[in-house]
């Protein structure tokens, strides 16, 4: 259905050309597959409909929306507002454009085409209100997702195959294990701040508050964090402040044929028995630093430890100086395990990471055993 209400005034330029109108039509995929080729028809694999409505006015320069909506069998994208320029595509711009989507099963499996390494949730609802043009735009709106929803405020620009992002993000219920597939991570609540730009020439800066955080069914309250992408460096600098897990961590992990991590930790009386489901009175002080070397199938992780603390509700041991050193691949493994008064030498013709379970284990046996120094009476760590 197409209705129209075309008006022409000779009374100048700008208002040679008025109307308003309406739209409504429903097409089918197959009749899509008239127009489009085999590759982009893949993108809409299941689809049965597409349905589109259109109610608004127009003059010369000017598109004026009173609604649109796209309509498939479960999402549905309805819009309004002003679109300026409409016929000089290198002044297009617009105005106060609301758009709201519900997004569903068809929308979300054609979105996963394009962002096939990001997990996308069930359920999807977003509104936003933009104003801008194709190089740079406002966006401000709100998220809405079965894991979890954000508020965003701040500005996008395009250039040159180059991302600029000034915005801020208030996130509430994030289930994150879900978003990054890390499932000893819990609900999270942060406001982030980033600014700069992605693309092939990445400079992103990245600051702002984690208010809480679960990890391993422990939940952290109060962390600042910064940070920042620059081509293949992600750095960050990490600040918890609960007084039960108070320590500071910097990484920096370099992105190559190899993936290299380095860590710096410092304990600051850090409850960390109790964030690692074992001696809930354990805590640690001290430094520690770390580095992991990542190739396609092979492990190196070194770390040292200097004046680390270890006290519990039995005693308290202090080591100066540690040293661990671990090498698995799939043909052998090695490891070594140096510190003021013990020392360790591990090699297997195996990959340790096959015996994950055996392992995984071990630290708990260790703090817990009877004759564990943190045990009464214990003599040996």
């Amino acid at each position: 259905l197409i209705r129209a209400n075309y008006i022409t005034k000779a009374q100048s330029q700008d208002t040679l050309l008025q109307g308003d109108g309406e739209i409504i039509s429903t097409v089918t995929t197959a009749d899509l597959a008239y127009f489009l080729d085999r590759d982009i028809m893949t993108y809409f694999k299941g689809w049965e409909k597409l349905g589109l409505s259109i109610t608004g006015s127009f003059d010369r320069k000017d598109l004026f929306l009173e609604s649109l909506t796209l309509s498939t069998k479960n999402s549905r994208i309805t819009g309004a507002g002003q679109v300026e320029n409409i016929m000089t595509p290198g002044k297009l711009a617009w105005k106060n454009l609301q758009i709201n989507a519900s997004i569903g099963t068809d929308l979300r499996n054609l979105l996963t085409t394009f962002v096939d390494q990001v997990p996308l949730p069930p359920s999807i609802n977003i509104q936003m209100l933009t104003t801008g043009h194709p190089g740079r735009m406002s966006m401000d709106g709100k998220m809405n997702t079965s894991w979890g929803s954000a508020l965003t405020e701040g500005t996008l620009t395009v250039s040159n195959g180059q991302f600029g992002l000034d915005m801020r993000v208030n996130a509430e219920d994030i289930q994150t294990s879900q978003w990054l597939e890390l499932p000893w991570l819990g609900e999270a609540n942060a406001a982030i701040n980033l600014k700069g730009t992605l693309g092939d020439r990445p400079d992103l800066r990245i600051d702002g508050k984690i208010q809480s955080i679960e990890i391993s069914g422990t939940t952290i309250h109060d962390i600042d964090v910064s940070g920042g992408y620059e081509q293949d460096i992600v750095a960050a600098d990490v600040v918890i402040n609960d007084t039960l897990y108070r320590c500071q961590i910097k990484s920096a992990t370099t992105l190559g044929d190899s993936l290299t991590t380095i860590v710096d930790i410092n304990f600051d009386s850090t409850y960390a028995g109790q964030l690692a489901g074992l001696d809930s009175t354990l805590r640690v002080s001290g430094n520690m630093m770390a580095k992991v070397i990542l190739d396609d199938d092979t492990l190196h992780a070194m770390v040292m430890g200097l004046g680390l603390d270890f006290q519990n509700q039995f005693g308290h041991y202090h080591s100066g100086h540690t040293n661990l050193d671990i090498a698995v691949s799939p043909q052998a493994s090695m490891g070594s395990y140096q510190a003021d008064d013990a020392e360790i030498h591990l090699e297997a013709n195996f990959d340790l990471r096959e015996a994950t379970d055996i392992f995984s284990a071990w630290p708990s046996h260790i703090l817990l055993h009877p004759d564990s120094l943190f045990a009464p009476n214990g003599t040996r760590i």
